[in-house]
């Protein structure tokens, strides 16, 4: 019994650092994730659709790489059974082509993917908030069990959004490599070069049209939640409980 017991207090404990946490969340981080999204949106490069690399070209660069060390008279030592004492060994040199990453993008993915990161870790952890102030199913008075079911299938959305936007950075660097390969195998190929080309601009607007989204989206779920606070911590009055 005293386990019991023990364990619901501990549980009783870990919603309460839940409902903190959310609120929390709600009040102090979210107004400050949109406003840094604001800032963020109204400096370069994100004030404009084109990307600030657009005349960039693409370079291919040679790479030299060793191969496998491999003995100099490769009959011989085959005939032979292997290596010998005193067999000269040679180290050959092979030249591939490269081509370097888009830094500019990459460095401003990577500030993407973080502001994704951080919403999905805010918003599931808001989620569990209100998952734990639903109150048990009744019939009536389900008013504000509804607000809340609205609030989380904005959650659920916006969580949505970030794995779909992260996904697609994934995506991105997976096509340009693709794109890559088939440019240093056939560098007389110009597509290929133009098409890495139009890959990174399209790749840039994903990403601003990624972040234009979620602060939207995140303003929208702020509003929703500050309106409904009440309804939602509160889904039911105690009046109303009573006619039942």
């Amino acid at each position: 019994m005293g386990d019991i017991r023990g364990e619901d207090q501990a549980l009783k404990e870990r919603n309460e650092q839940w409902s903190t946490k959310g609120r929390q969340i709600l009040t102090v981080r979210i107004p400050a994730v949109i406003n840094r999204l604001s800032v963020l949106l109204d400096s370069e490069p994100w004030t404009s659709y084109k990307p600030p690399f657009e005349n960039a070209e693409i370079v291919i660069d040679p790479v030299c790489c060793h191969a496998d060390i491999a003995d100099d008279d490769d009959t011989d030592s085959a005939e032979n059974g292997g290596d010998e004492p005193g067999k000269s060994k040679k180290c050959h040199m092979k030249i591939h082509a490269a081509v370097p990453i888009n830094t500019k993008l990459v460095e401003l993915s990577s500030i993407v993917s973080d502001y994704l990161m951080e919403t999905l870790d805010d918003v599931s952890n808001l989620r569990a908030w209100v998952n734990l102030l639903v109150p048990k199913v009744e019939d009536g008075n389900n008013f504000g069990v509804g607000i809340q079911n609205m609030v989380m299938q904005t959650m659920i959305h916006v969580e949505k959004r970030c794995g779909d936007g992260l996904e697609s950075i994934t995506s991105y660097h997976n096509k340009r490599g693709h794109l890559v390969a088939k440019l240093t195998a056939s560098p007389h190929v110009a597509d290929y070069r133009q098409a890495i080309v139009f890959l990174d601009r399209h790749a840039f607007f994903s990403f601003r049209l990624l972040l234009i989204s979620m602060a939207h989206t995140y303003s929208s779920l702020y509003q929703k939640m500050m309106k409904n606070l009440d309804k939602i911590e509160q889904p039911r009055s105690n009046n109303a409980s009573n006619m039942y």
